[in-house]
């Protein structure tokens, strides 16, 4: 995904993109969470979006995604978020303190992000 990305808005463009698809997710998750993770997965959300909603947006960019990808990406977010929300009942009825360790806070963010940058004129295949 990164590929088809960074060939359709250019090298300069594509570094702006992952370092904004890099900080904002994070920062959120470390508001959220403290300093206990690690990992680009947000980055990755933040492609997936993006390209996905350039290919509806503009069908001629060309972009390869399939809808299979967005149906399992969907998913695996919605389960980690019902995990952890079980997780958090169960902490708050007092029964033990579980963690799912899964950073969906910068998943969810990764893909705003992409979405966002994604109907930005600024990120749109220039010839």
């Amino acid at each position: 995904i990164g590929r088809q990305i960074e060939q359709r808005i250019g090298m300069l463009k594509y570094i702006l993109f992952i370092v904004l698809c890099g900080i904002i997710p994070n920062v959120a998750q470390y508001l959220m969470d403290g300093y206990r993770f690690a990992g680009l997965s947000g980055v990755i959300c933040g492609m997936i979006m993006f390209a996905w909603t350039r290919k509806k947006l503009a069908p001629w960019e060309g972009y390869q995604l399939e809808g299979q990808t967005m149906t399992f990406l969907t998913m695996f977010i919605l389960g980690i978020a019902f995990a952890q929300t079980c997780a958090f009942s169960l902490a708050l009825a007092g029964v033990g303190h579980y963690s799912v360790g899964i950073a969906n806070t910068a998943h969810i963010m990764g893909g705003v992000v992409g979405w966002a940058l994604a109907k930005m004129e600024f990120f749109t295949w220039k010839r």
